[in-house]
């Protein structure tokens, strides 16, 4: 079953709901409610190209590409994904894209980690601020996350940095929204994210034919 775009939404939680083949993930931006259909202002941020067009790659890109669905491992959404490692080396992709100093974005996308071995890394940077930094992730299905940041100046870089052992991360769906609700988390909240790779290593464990649903409050 894939997970699609159909499967997210916005809540005051977050909520994890573990399914056969898939898992959805989603954060929550509190009362950040943007528009229905706001543009999403990265470029080929589902990899529908069939490769990396519109993302700039950095740092060891030895084992690094974009795939169709019939390579083996099924896309979140569309035709494609995006894979990364292993390489025993440190790489990424990033985008820049034009911002209005002190509006919101949300940032959502899909991530998955395949196997489970060596050491593994995964970071996403927005605007030079980390907000999610986890080393030694399990392996887990498709999970959605997202969240949102405020924009410091008129353009803004955001990147997501990988490192993989013995193992592959995957990426889908990759979008930033401008959102007119000024409530945001602190950035503190993301760290929340955090704990959901935790879960995704125990609970969250890929193909595992179970029905869940865990819902993790967090204050304003």
């Amino acid at each position: 079953m894939r997970l699609g775009r159909a499967d997210r939404r916005w809540e005051a939680t977050i909520l994890i709901r573990i399914i056969p083949g898939a898992v959805a993930l989603v954060f929550s931006t509190l009362a950040a409610v943007g528009p229905a259909h706001a543009a999403n202002l990265i470029v080929n941020g589902g990899f529908e190209t069939g490769d990396f067009s519109g993302w700039t790659q950095f740092g060891d890109t030895s084992f690094t590409g974009v795939f169709p669905a019939e390579a083996g491992y099924p896309p979140a959404e569309g035709d494609f994904l995006g894979v990364f490692g292993p390489a025993f080396g440190a790489g990424g992709i990033r985008q820049t894209i034009s911002t209005t100093p002190g509006a919101t974005y949300a940032i959502s996308f899909d991530l998955a980690h395949m196997d489970d071995g060596g050491d593994n890394f995964f970071a996403l940077v927005f605007d030079g601020v980390t907000y999610i930094d986890n080393v030694g992730a399990s392996d887990f299905d498709w999970a959605n996350f997202g969240g949102s940041v405020i924009a410091s100046g008129t353009s803004a870089t955001l990147e997501f940095r990988f490192y993989s052992g013995l193992s592959f991360w995957t990426l889908d769906g990759v979008s930033v929204t401008q959102v007119t609700s000024s409530a945001v988390p602190e950035p503190a909240s993301w760290a929340l994210m955090i704990a959901g790779f935790g879960l995704a290593g125990g609970a969250m464990r890929r193909r595992r034919p179970a029905i869940a649903v865990q819902t993790v409050r967090f204050a304003s």
